[in-house]
Parts: C-alpha cells; structure tokens; sequence
C-alpha cells in the first residue's frame, strides 16, 4: 500500500499538505492584519496619585557636647528644652565635693549679718535693709534644710537668691557703716568658703541656641548635613540597618569626663533621607511633596525635594523640612509615606512606541501616522496608563493615538 502521492519521481507524504495549510493561513492573517484600521485612542487630561511607602533616617543639625569633669549632675535643662546661649544647663559636683562646707560658709555668713545687726545696724534705719534681711533669715532657714534633705535643685535656686540679696545688702550697709578688722575677718572667710565651693562646682553653659537632649545614639557625628553630599544607596543600606546603641543604662545622675552629656538641636531644619524601590524616579529637586509619617498617627509634613540620586532598581530622595523637628529629636528611623499627585496627558500603556531610544506614539490624522516622541512624568505598576509631560510634546488634548 502506497505511504504517500508520487509527484515526478518523489513521494510526497501526507505532512507536506499540512505545512502547505498552515503558511497559506498564516499569510491570509498576516495580509489582513497589515490592512487591519488601527484601534484609536483619544488623548485626555489626567492625574496620577504616586504613593510609596519607605524607611527613612532622620538627619539633624546637632552637636554633641562631653562633660568636663565626674561628678554628680544637677540638671536645670529638661529634655527637649529649647535653650539660649549661655543658659545654665547643668552643674556638675566633683566626686570632693563637700556639703559640710556649705554649712561653714552659712554659719560664717550667718555671723556676718548678726554682727552687722549688733554693732553698725541698731542706729542705722533703712526699710530697704530690713525687707532684705527679713528675707535672707527665712533663705537661711531654707538652706539649712535642703542641705540637710540632699535637695541640690532647691539648694542651687536658693544660693543663687541669696548671694543677690547679699550683695544688695552689703552695697546698702557700705553706705552707711565702715567694717572693722573683725568683720573684715569675717568677710575673707566668706569669701574662701566661696570660692572653694566655686572649685568644686562645675556650670555647664550652653554654647549656643537650640533643643537639648542628654540622648546620644552615636550616629550624630555620622548623620549629619555634611554626609547628605556624599550619601548614596549603599551607604543609606548600611546606615539604616546600624544597630544603634540604646542608651537605656545611662546614669543620668552622674556625668563620665569627655563622655557624650548633652547635644544641641537646630529645631528649624532637619532632613530624612529614604529608598525608593521602583526603578525611575518622578520628583524634581525643589519641588515639595507629603510625606505621612506612620508612627505618628498619620502626621502629615511638607517637606522639599533637596536630592535625588538614581540606582539600577532604585532611587533616593533627600528631603528637607523646615518645620518644628520636637516629635523627631530622639527619633533615627521612621516609616513613611510619599505622597505626590502628578497631572498631564493621560496615555494608554499600550500606545507607548521605542524609536531610537526614544518613548512616544503613533498620532493619527487623515489617515496618516506620526511618531510624536513624549517624556513620561508618572506611571504605576498597578495602572494601565502614564501620565505624560505637556509642555515637552507636541501632542495635545483629544490627539488620536494608536493602541498597539
């Protein structure tokens, strides 16, 4: 039995027909498909609401101040304070301090005024004196018991009231009285006491304006304006995953000399600095955009885009706030969400064309088609369409594009 037809001198089996079949469709698609009309589209006004979500690091305008000296702190600062220059901060009491000279220099203080009162004073009648020495006994009294009752808060406020109020009394009493060799004596004492007690106090004033804060995390040296320069995606990677040192365990009673102690904040400008992941970026440097931070209840700030530095799946944005930074000043990482509504031509996907490394379409008008070249300015992973830059194309409102 015969396995196939015989043409000429060959045998042409039943499988060379079928081949026939398939190109002679495959032409006929081919030839209808190029006469086929093309699927129009027409080009409209639209919107695009780009939102990514981001770790971000935090970057302040601070710096960190050491303690001069070991001792036990009394802080007149509170955390998060804003303080002006030369403001009292603290006091540090050197590990020699004495308290029971404290009391020598009241005793011998307590002499001066009762001589004063018994030998120059009896003749002598003065209402402002005696307004001021009523108040000095009743400081006396009250020193005596916050020295006594360790209150160094109290104390310092008190000393500080009651050397006023000595000076002003003894400026009263020279007017009126000449010293003799024992009050003369009385008044070197006094001023020995004081100043051993100066010597073992140290007054830690601030050396310029801005938030306080005694928490240090070891990144203020790293993080700071100068490194926005520099920083890249690598480097953002490595600072975000630093582990950063808890200072939990930290003896806010007593200060470590050249120890971290206290850091000052320029309230008025901070950055965050965060990864995108999506391969192209939308934001211009300069222009503003939300941000939601997560872990503050939804808190929305504006802030300006100051950097934008592209990788090969990624990019990142350095962005500057010149709002009040008191929620972030002990804050490093934070979670948040850009927010940017981006308006243009609205374009299908579907209709977007490569010509020589250039992104376009195909307009159509009296039947004829037109490469028309565009710069995309929004897209999504999760729309259809992109959003395209009008004042950089020629295309224009109720264009008719070719779907492909």
């Amino acid at each position: 039995m015969s396995n196939g037809i015989v043409i000429g001198r060959r045998k042409v089996k039943p499988r060379f027909f079928i081949f026939l079949l398939v190109v002679s469709i495959s032409v006929v698609c081919l030839v209808r498909s190029c006469n086929k009309p093309p699927i129009p589209y027409t080009l409209e006004v639209g919107s695009m609401d780009l939102e990514y979500n981001s770790d971000a690091i935090l970057v302040r305008d601070e710096e960190v101040y050491t303690a001069p000296e070991y001792g036990r702190v009394l802080y007149y600062a509170n955390e998060e304070e804003h303080v002006n220059k030369d403001d009292l901060i603290a006091t540090i009491f050197k590990a020699n301090y004495q308290e029971e000279m404290v009391y020598q220099l009241y005793n011998t203080q307590e002499k001066i005024i009762s001589y004063q009162q018994e030998n120059f004073l009896k003749n002598v009648t003065d209402k402002d004196i005696e307004s001021i020495q009523s108040r000095i006994d009743e400081l006396i009294y009250d020193m005596q018991i916050q020295v006594r009752d360790d209150s160094l808060a109290e104390l310092t406020t008190s000393e500080k009231e009651f050397r006023d109020l000595l000076e002003q009394r003894q400026k009263l009493i020279d007017k009126k009285t000449v010293p003799d060799g024992y009050l003369k004596k009385l008044y070197e004492d006094e001023e020995q006491l004081t100043n051993q007690l100066k010597e073992w106090k140290i007054d830690i004033i601030a050396p310029g304006a801005g938030l306080i804060s005694y928490h240090i995390d070891g990144l203020e040296t790293i993080l700071n304006f100068g490194a926005l320069e520099k920083i890249d995606i690598e480097s953002y990677r490595s600072l975000i995953n630093w582990e950063i040192s808890p200072d939990n365990d930290k003896d806010e009673e007593h200060a470590e000399v050249d120890s971290p102690f206290f850091r000052l904040v320029d309230p008025e400008r901070w950055y965050i600095v965060c990864e995108v992941d999506y391969p192209k970026s939308f934001f211009k440097e300069g222009e503003t955009i939300s941000i939601r931070f997560l872990d503050f209840e939804d808190m929305f700030l504006e802030g300006t885009v100051d950097k934008v530095v592209l990788g090969s799946n990624s990019f990142l944005l350095v962005i500057e706030f010149n709002q009040e930074i008191k929620n972030f000043l002990n804050i490093r990482n934070t979670n948040i969400k850009l927010n940017k509504t981006v308006e243009g031509l609205k374009i299908p996907k579907q209709a977007i064309v490569n010509r020589k490394g250039e992104k376009g379409a195909l307009k159509i008008k009296d039947e004829d088609m037109t490469f028309v070249s565009f710069d995309i300015i929004a897209e999504s992973k999760d729309e259809d369409f992109v959003i395209i830059d009008r004042e950089t194309t020629s295309l224009e409102e109720d264009d008719i594009v070719k779907l492909n």
